[in-house]
């Protein structure tokens, strides 16, 4: 086998090992949400459902969900929740999720508030979602829904167009930085061969003990 031959096994191996540790770790990572979630269980609060932006509980009180943690955890309505509540502060936990269905659409804006315009129909989405994002009329989004409840009135934001914009601005940064350095570089080069070419002056002592001023290059000194 030959040298070559060695070195593509070896990157088969590798890739074959990183599948077998990316499921490894997939798993883990489901055990560790699903304990997650037990332990939420177990804390003593009040459960409710979740219907866009507040939850609702069982006696039919609602209670506001803060949309920060609507948006992050991108809570579809049905979802369970648990309210626990720390002093004079209201935690509000997923418990379970619904079945969601991802959908494509144009976000527009009525009122003040922003939509999803999808062909299942007009979603209601978090403002703060959007402008976090820095969302605008007419980029295409992708929300999720209740799989079983396309009825629903609202969605959430799961991607922005200007979500790959922004990952592209980021990604062009590096290499504009490293040209900046690299002719700042080149610069200070040019300046310190132009200093080298400058005359500079060497004292020359005559027989007669008088001294005189050679103007000559830096090149003749070598």
């Amino acid at each position: 086998m030959s040298q070559l031959e060695n070195r593509v096994k070896n990157i088969e191996n590798l890739l074959v090992n990183a599948e077998k540790n990316l499921r490894k770790a997939q798993a883990l990572l489901q055990t560790l949400d699903s304990d997650l979630k037990s332990s939420y269980e177990d804390i003593p609060g009040l459960l409710g459902v979740f219907d866009g932006e507040y939850m609702l509980s069982a006696d039919g009180k609602k209670y506001e969900v803060n949309p920060n943690y609507s948006a992050k955890s991108m809570l579809v309505v049905g979802d369970n929740l648990k309210m626990i509540e720390e002093g004079d502060k209201k935690l509000f936990k997923q418990v379970s999720k619904v079945p969601r269905k991802r959908l494509t659409g144009i976000l527009n804006k009525k009122e003040g508030k922003w939509y999803a315009l999808t062909d299942a129909g007009s979603y209601r989405v978090l403002d703060v979602a959007v402008e976090f994002r820095h969302g605008q009329i007419n980029d295409e989004v992708i929300v999720l829904v209740p799989e079983e409840n396309l009825n629903s009135p609202y969605a959430s934001l799961e991607k922005l167009e200007n979500d790959r914009e922004v990952e592209s601005i980021k990604a062009d940064t590096k290499p504009v930085k490293k040209v900046e350095k690299e002719e700042k570089k080149e610069e200070k080069k040019e300046k310190i061969s132009k200093s080298a070419k400058k005359p500079v002056t060497k004292k020359k002592e005559t027989k007669k003990g008088e001294v005189t001023v050679d103007s000559i290059l830096e090149d003749d000194l070598v």
